[in-house]
């Protein structure tokens, strides 16, 4: 689970429902291509990105302290993957 806001958001893949009575649910994760050994580990930032019913996307980024640093909106979302 992420925590985004006062929002949880479960990484699986049922459909869910927003705040706003939209449903969504994960589309893929994606590991960034950077790491940073903190306290002798090894960590990543990650990108969760959730698709709408609707077809449009969203993306969470989550830095190297497993903390959710911002929100893609769909147009950055589609550049995003697209770099891939």
């Amino acid at each position: 689970m992420i925590q985004a806001g006062d929002n949880k958001i479960e990484i699986n893949l049922e459909w869910q429902k927003s705040p706003k009575g939209e449903m969504f649910k994960l589309y893929s994760i994606m590991k960034g291509s950077k790491s940073k050994w903190i306290n002798k580990v090894q960590k990543f930032n990650w990108y969760y990105v959730f698709r709408y019913d609707n077809g449009s996307f969203f993306t969470f980024h989550q830095d190297f302290n497993d903390k959710i640093t911002e929100k893609l909106n769909h147009n950055q979302t589609i550049i995003l993957c697209s770099k891939i």
